[in-house]
């Protein structure tokens, strides 16, 4: 049976440290730092902080370029959260390279991601986990195609990198990048847990992603039973989530 963990991506922006979560329980900085903290999300100030606060990682939202250069945006219009307009697919990496978020004195850019990997890399933290947002300029086929193809890149050239999760909404987007990248973890993000966890299951994905809202402790471990990892995410940073079931390695 497979190690089976419980991802809690955490809204951390609280200097006092939550509560020690469940045995088996990773925890991960949403965008770094969290939504609610004073450095914008997925930025390369908001990742360093993420990894320094103690965490077992961070998670990041993936965009990619006219181009295909992958970046650390969540939004759907760039104009939404920089001071540029339009969608990242409709724009080639020079031309986003310049894109910065307000924050008042101090300007953060939208960071490539081979930059996080790279930072991820050093740490020496245990997970990264890559939220792909499909906001297609063009032909839709073409444009999952060349996602999926510039997530195929090998992940130990960025350093010590144990393990990098994909996620997304999309199937047809997960299917193309578990079939080109074998290193790498596909989980589903899912609106429902048992229909999720169905879907994962029947796609040989690696576990779902879901809102800590809509999933109980029950299901958590109902799709654990079936050997499927779940990562939680819209968890305050002093409240525990759900008990994790960690079934352990197969007996020899």
């Amino acid at each position: 049976m497979k190690w089976t963990r419980l991802f809690a991506l955490f809204a951390i922006g609280c200097a006092v440290a939550p509560r020690t979560p469940p045995h088996g329980t990773r925890t991960v900085g949403h965008g770094g730092m969290g939504p609610d903290h004073d450095m914008p999300m997925n930025t390369l100030r908001a990742v360093s902080a993420g990894l320094a606060s103690g965490r077992n990682g961070v998670e990041v939202d993936v965009q990619m370029t006219s181009d295909g250069i992958l970046v650390c945006y969540h939004a759907q219009d760039l104009s939404e959260l920089t001071n540029c307009t339009g969608l990242v697919n409709a724009h080639t990496w020079a031309e986003i390279e310049p894109c910065a978020y307000s924050e008042g004195e101090r300007r953060s850019l939208v960071s490539p991601l081979d930059s996080v990997l790279f930072m991820v890399g050093k740490s020496g933290r245990e997970v990264l986990i890559l939220d792909c947002k499909l906001f297609a300029h063009g032909d839709w086929q073409a444009y999952l195609d060349r996602f999926a193809m510039a997530l195929s890149f090998n992940k130990t050239h960025f350093g010590r990198i144990p393990e990098l999760n994909v996620e997304c909404q999309v199937t047809e987007f997960l299917d193309r990048v578990k079939h080109l990248s074998s290193d790498k973890r596909v989980f589903l993000y899912a609106t429902e847990p048992e229909s999720g966890s169905a879907t994962a299951m029947a796609k040989g994905y690696d576990g779902i992603t879901i809102s800590n809202d809509l999933i109980t402790a029950a299901q958590v471990e109902q799709a654990q039973d079936v050997g499927l990892q779940v990562a939680l995410f819209g968890i305050d940073a002093f409240f525990n989530p759900p008990p994790s079931k960690n079934n352990g390695p197969a007996a020899p």
